[in-house]
């Protein structure tokens, strides 16, 4: 990527050729240059020439000082951040006109071999000698808050004696090419508990679209519950994905969650809601710096599968961000529409919910059919322009309520997140949501997360967001995965009794995509995934690309399946808990005919583990929870012996909970020096706990550092709840 970008002093503009973020060339150019080629970066504001850099350069030094695109641009560009677009009317035989500040100014065409012309024959925007007036001034906004304004000491029905860390709050998320909305985002942050050799983020979204990430946070994967009176709080234990990783729940986009915007400026287009999220992460860095190079995995689920490509896509290619995105994780995706609207006809023969030859059958089937028209329409209207609008197609959507009126049974509707269950139409889902909501609108609550300014109560999907989100100028998100797979692996999963999203048209949508030089997963083997003694489902990976298909899982798997579901993420994200000490969060696992994955040391007699609430996550003859040593694969030879040991001491399991973090900190020396781990990489462990140890024992010290189908008449589970793809 080409940019032109301000001088230090401001005076100007100069040219930068960037590849992998990394500078080629720096200087002005002489020929050819065409000015009709410039945009502005929606990210940063800044001119960009989109082609590749043009053959005939010279640098700074040998360019004639009068020319060149510094002298053009400093006089007839200036371009700070409230520039919002350069597109230029073309004129026959080259050249035009383009507006901006609401006047219209002329661009000259380039004859070959041409340099630019000189600053006396431009017209400019902005007068070198007179006052510049910007068109539209924004209001100034308040400064960014410290670490310390946003750390959450305690929330309200939390048990006595709880160890979390937790910060939340909101950080403007409203990009700079905008003059009139003021956008912010909300997000609670969960600090790791152990301490990896090698920190990451977690940034987490749920889908809708519209609807909150405090699912993920107190329903599915964050290391508190709500209990059942929607006032107390409980522990999660050894399953949380905070256990390794921090964890970001971000409300995107704004109007979500505790997330708002102060004026009725809803974003309506993927791109549009993936800039926001480039900005807010901006702020967060200015505000939590250490996280900017830190290992980062974006995840989320439903229609987060939208979201994750384009943010992922939009992080890639701006220069405002120095993140490290090392992963997407996307469950139960709604990534590829084209796919995903007929598998719902699939899904229901494939397991039985709907017999061929019924009415009810017909129905479906001909809803089926004339989704496939449309679609098939959308593809001739669009040709190479591409998938334009099939995110979220209106014809396609009925087929939802032909779904539901053909699946009822004795009066109940059948839950197309979770296909085991029948249920009242109308009924919420997860069931945990009512004592959530009420949670999240008591006054402490909203006082504790730093959200008293919200000028909304919190709401599960926001009927605002969802009504407006409907994407028409987007092309669906699978169409970014093949670049994506050449720089960064992916992975999708989806349980395998999901009906809104099913994992049928994920992997149709699988063998249907291009990438890496092939198509499809080829011959790539299925493996079966064992966690203890537990089938937890299968594997398949080729060339970047991972799907995992959970058994017995419903929409949100790390809800039904915490102990699989947190084994896939160690498993993705490579985890090595040697450095990170405290009790493991995993059991023995398998894929295919690997050796089982152990982590450390292994009860031998057999144990239930279960977390806070008293829930038993696995009960066999061989489940354990394990102690820290060793990364993926099997245990180091050296550490065998020391496991024996420590089983043969009777390591009580069932009173192991949380390590302090000062705890942590002198394990991680004693394993260190177990593991016959050389001097200087224990002393770098030590030295990065004791630093984390103080920022969390102290605040003070960061100092400044679902998507929601449309309602059909008369069948209130899909037009009451507006759960949609969350």
């Amino acid at each position: 990527m080409n940019y032109l970008r301000p001088d230090k002093d401001g005076s100007g503009l100069v040219f930068q050729a960037l590849e992998d973020g990394e500078l080629q060339y720096s200087g002005s150019m002489t020929m050819p240059f065409d000015p009709r080629a410039l945009r502005v970066d929606p990210a940063t504001g800044y001119l960009f020439h989109p082609s590749p850099l043009p053959p005939r350069t010279r640098r700074r030094q040998d360019a004639p000082s009068r020319y060149g695109p510094y002298s053009l641009l400093r006089s007839s560009l200036v371009i700070e951040h409230f520039a919002k677009s350069l597109e230029l009317e073309e004129e026959e035989g080259g050249g035009g006109t383009f507006e901006y500040a609401g006047e219209q100014h002329r661009i000259e065409p380039l004859q070959g071999g041409d340099v630019w012309r000189r600053r006396e024959d431009v017209s400019p925007l902005m007068d070198d000698q007179a006052p510049q007036q910007r068109p539209q001034k924004r209001q100034r906004r308040a400064p960014l808050p410290a670490a310390s304004d946003l750390f959450v000491p305690r929330l309200p029905g939390l048990p006595d004696g709880a160890q979390l860390s937790l910060f939340g709050g909101l950080l403007p998320s409203t990009p700079p090419t905008s003059l009139t909305s003021d956008a912010q985002h909300y997000f609670l942050l969960a600090r790791n508990k152990h301490i990896p050799k090698r920190e990451r983020l977690v940034i987490w979204l749920n889908g809708g679209p519209g609807c909150s990430s405090f699912d993920g946070a107190l329903i599915e994967l964050g290391p508190i519950k709500v209990n059942k009176d929607g006032a107390t709080l409980r522990l999660v234990e050894s399953t949380a994905w905070n256990e390794y990783a921090n964890v970001l729940f971000l409300d995107q986009p704004a109007g979500t969650g505790f997330s708002y915007v102060t004026k009725d400026d809803d974003v309506r287009e993927l791109a549009a809601a993936a800039e926001q999220v480039v900005h807010f992460l901006a702020n967060f860095y200015k505000v939590f710096p250490e996280f900017s190079y830190m290992d980062t995995f974006i995840a989320g689920e439903s229609y987060a599968g939208q979201y994750i490509p384009y943010i992922a896509d939009a992080i890639e290619k701006t220069m405002l961000l120095p993140t490290r995105l090392k992963g997407l994780l996307i469950g139960n995706g709604w990534i590829s529409p084209r796919e995903q609207y007929p598998a719902y006809l699939t899904y229901l023969e494939r397991e039985g919910l709907l017999k061929k030859g019924t009415q009810a059958h017909r129905n479906v089937l001909a809803a089926t059919q004339k989704c496939n028209a449309t679609l098939a329409a959308m593809d001739a209207k669009n040709g190479a322009e591409g998938s334009k609008g099939m995110v979220l197609v209106p014809d396609c959507e009925a087929i939802l309520g032909a779904m539901s009126a053909a699946t009822m049974k004795d009066g109940k509707c059948l839950n197309s997140y979770d296909t085991r269950e029948y249920f009242a139409c109308g009924t919420q889902w997860p069931h945990e949501l009512t004592e959530v909501t009420k949670y999240l609108r008591r006054d402490d609550v909203i006082k504790a997360l730093h959200a008293e300014s919200v000028p909304h109560k919190w709401t599960h999907c926001s009927q605002s967001v969802a009504s407006k989100f409907w994407t028409p100028n987007s092309a669906p998100a699978v169409a970014l995965l093949p670049d994506l797979l050449e720089k960064m692996p992916i992975l999708l999963y989806a349980g395998d009794k999901d009906l809104m999203c099913a994992g049928v048209g994920i992997e149709a949508a699988i063998a249907r995509l291009e990438w890496n030089g092939a198509k499809g997963f080829g011959d790539a083997e299925v493996l079966e995934w064992s966690v203890g003694e537990e089938e937890a489902g299968r594997w398949t990976t080729a060339r970047n690309l991972t799907y995992v298909e959970f058994t017995n899982s419903s929409h949100m798997v790390p809800l039904d399946k915490p102990l699989a579901a947190h084994d896939m993420l160690l498993r993705f994200m490579q985890v090595d808990t040697l450095h990170s000490a405290g009790s493991a969060a995993r059991i023995p696992s398998r894929v295919g005919a690997q050796p089982a994955t152990v982590l450390g040391a292994t009860h031998p007699n057999g144990s239930t583990l279960v977390d806070s609430s008293g829930d038993v996550l696995l009960s066999s003859p061989d489940a354990a929870l394990l102690l820290p040593g060793g990364g993926e694969g099997d245990t180091p030879p050296e550490q065998q012996g020391r496991q024996k040991e420590l089983s043969d001491e009777g390591y009580d399991i069932a009173h192991e909970r949380f390590y302090g973090p000062r705890r942590t900190a002198a394990l991680v020396v004693l394993l260190v020096l177990l593991a016959g781990a050389d001097d200087d990489e224990s002393d770098d462990a030590v030295e990065g706990n004791e630093a984390r140890q103080r920022r969390r024992d102290d605040p003070e010290a960061w100092g400044d550092l679902g998507r929601t189908p449309e309602p059909q008449p008369g069948f209130e589970a899909w037009s009451d709840s507006r759960r949609g793809r969350g």
